[in-house]
């Protein structure tokens, strides 16, 4: 029988080097039978056109401007659900490596659980023996997020492991369950889209599983450095977001009062890499208070 196709969707903001890195990686893998839809958004200098020239068998789509990773992966996601050859969907962040085996490994495992939702170990891209994350826990009573096992030995975590939610960096599934779960809420622009959409997916009946012998290297953060007072602006509105579109009323209450207080003081000290002015996360919060949002249902 014939391996099933893997739609492949990375995302590439002037980060050449980096895309064309990954790309590299991708065509040293085991698993020959995928294609990539590289959504070049809002690159200056023309990058999605010379990397379209590089790798030739890539789908290019290019945005005028940054439409944010919700947007930008939702719009891969809907041009894969479209090919007739389309098995799997996998996400994956431009700033990687994946190992040889990485997908045939993870296509492996759904082959046997296709009502799960996977994702490899990721790990730290200059230090490969310790992890970026395996995946994350929604901190209900600190209104946040935490990774899993963040820069902890790898060698620690030598089994499949089940978190709250996999990191938008990679996760793969079967079309069925992309069709079934939908894109991402393109409203989030990014950070926490990942949990939102995951969140959805396990109310649908569908399970998460980092698998512990795939394995991926993330150059951490390579955006967000450059960029702290968005990512706390994002970080700071996004959480309360979720909560108005995913908890119930006394839940939401609560998840919303510590997500405040845990930005504010975010904002007042030391942040995760760099100092985060009281301002930003101040509008954060006001703007996800203040957006309005559709109704959804599961």
């Amino acid at each position: 029988m014939a391996e099933q196709k893997i739609y492949i969707i990375m995302i590439n903001i002037n980060g050449f080097i980096h895309t064309k890195e990954a790309l590299e990686s991708l065509s040293q893998n085991s698993y020959s039978n995928y294609s990539v839809i590289l959504i070049d958004n809002g690159s200056i200098n023309n990058e999605g056109i010379r990397l379209k020239e590089m790798f030739p068998d890539l789908e290019l789509i290019r945005n005028q401007e940054n439409q944010g990773f919700a947007t930008a992966m939702s719009q891969g996601i809907h041009v894969a659900l479209k090919k007739s050859d389309c098995g799997y969907v996998m996400i994956v962040n431009n700033d990687i490596a994946l190992y040889p085996d990485t997908l045939e490994i993870l296509v492996s495992y759904v082959k046997k659980n296709p009502r799960t939702i996977v994702s490899p170990q990721i790990l730290i891209y200059n230090d490969p023996q310790r992890l970026d994350n395996l995946g994350g826990k929604i901190i209900y009573s600190l209104g946040c997020t935490s990774n899993i096992g963040r820069m902890q030995w790898a060698s620690a975590y030598p089994k499949d492991s089940v978190p709250d939610y996999l990191s938008g960096c990679c996760f793969m599934s079967t079309r069925e369950v992309f069709e079934r779960v939908g894109t991402f809420f393109e409203p989030y622009f990014a950070y926490w889209e990942d949990t939102d959409w995951c969140l959805h997916a396990k109310r649908k009946g569908y399970a998460l599983r980092v698998i512990a012998k795939a394995r991926l290297k993330h150059k951490i953060s390579m955006y967000s450095k450059k960029t702290e007072n968005v990512k706390a602006y994002y970080i700071a509105r996004n959480g309360i977001i979720f909560a108005r579109r995913n908890l119930s009323y006394l839940i939401k209450l609560f998840f919303i009062g510590q997500h405040i207080l845990f930005s504010l003081c975010m904002g007042l000290f030391t942040g995760h890499q760099a100092y985060t002015p009281l301002g930003t996360c101040v509008r954060g919060l006001w703007a996800g208070l203040i957006m309005p949002l559709k109704k959804t249902s599961d």
